[in-house]
């Protein structure tokens, strides 16, 4: 499962640099979508709409991978890898909160909801890079 949801990840990531970093919009992914609220030139709700996909796509791939990458277990999962998972995301609250409040403070407008719109995947990644931080220490320090 970790596997698979690296090779998503890798392709949201792609696909969403390429929509917002190169600014690229494939026309063959403009596609008429059902909307529960659309606020594009009105308001509208349970409508459908016309809009390019490739934003929802890179989201849902780079998501799934992240979500699969945190639930995958461990070859030997154990209560030593409890307590490191643990600590894992209690590091992450906290990592996560102080970027937040730092953000609130000096981030604004655009910025901001550019900033709103990272951290939908930052909780994920940030986790398993300080679950991955903190294994490589443990098994360092503990010789395993």
């Amino acid at each position: 499962m970790r596997k698979a949801g690296g090779v998503f990840f890798l392709i949201g990531v792609v696909a969403l640099y390429i929509r917002f970093g190169a600014g690229i919009k494939p026309d063959w992914l403009q596609s008429k979508v059902f909307a529960i609220y659309s606020s594009i030139f009105e308001v509208r709700y349970f409508t459908f709409t016309e809009n390019n996909i490739s934003e929802e796509i890179g989201m849902l791939l780079t998501g799934l991978g992240l979500f699969l990458i945190t639930l995958s277990k461990d070859k030997s999962e154990n209560e030593a890898t409890w307590q490191l998972r643990e600590r894992a995301f209690i590091f992450t609250v906290y990592f996560n909160a102080v970027v937040f409040l730092i953000c609130v403070l000096f981030i604004f407008g655009w910025g901001f909801l550019a900033y709103m719109a990272v951290n939908l995947f930052l909780w994920l990644f940030s986790y398993n890079v300080i679950y991955l931080f903190l294994k490589r220490n443990y098994r360092k320090n503990t010789h395993v």
